[in-house]
């Protein structure tokens, strides 16, 4: 029975310690770094957006965005690299924290993505993809074209009645008609 107490009491000392984990991250890396991460459009964010942090060609922390698209991570003195992305949507900046800052907190405020995949859209009746892309900012922002191909898929060797009138099983195809006449086919095959 004295073993039994002995052993309980040593576990008490030990779970009973003033430092949790995050105060050790704190005291260990002083620099409160923070942020958010939106869509091209400048209001949309975005959630589980990857923030790499990278010194000397390492990898020293990962961090997701939360579902508002904020983020918040701790860091030592030294130059970082940071590389946020989605999916295959990537924008890159560095960071230099100082022996002698102003303040411990480093805001980095909004940020958005200036590299995108290549994209390409085939038009159709079902969705309006193309619509969504350009709603979300992906766009050149001086001329308002948009940053990806949209390819025509209804009238694409194709007459559009035949498409219309075909049946796939006991169902005929429904026909999306809120295509956005703003965004036409800018990719020709002929």
């Amino acid at each position: 029975m004295k073993r039994i107490l002995y052993f309980i009491a040593i576990a008490l000392i030990f779970s009973c310690s003033n430092e949790s984990l995050d105060e050790s991250l704190i005291n260990n890396n002083p620099f409160n770094i923070t942020g958010k991460i939106i869509a091209p459009n400048g209001i949309d964010p975005i959630s589980e957006g990857k923030i790499s942090v990278i010194s000397n060609n390492a990898i020293v922390q990962e961090i997701f965005s939360d579902t508002s698209g904020n983020f918040s991570f701790f860091l030592d003195y030294g130059n970082y690299d940071l590389v946020i992305s989605k999916g295959l949507f990537k924008t890159e900046s560095s960071i230099l924290l100082s022996d002698n800052p102003d303040s411990f907190n480093y805001d980095l405020g909004d940020v958005s993505f200036d590299q995108f995949p290549n994209i390409g859209v085939v038009t159709g009746y079902y969705d309006n993809i193309e619509s969504i892309l350009y709603d979300i900012g992906l766009v050149d922002p001086i001329d308002g074209a948009p940053l990806f191909d949209i390819i025509d898929g209804v009238n694409f060797n194709r007459n559009s009645d035949e498409i219309s009138n075909h049946n796939h099983g006991n169902e005929r195809i429904i026909q999306n008609t809120s295509k956005n006449t703003g965004l036409e086919p800018n990719v020709d095959f002929n």
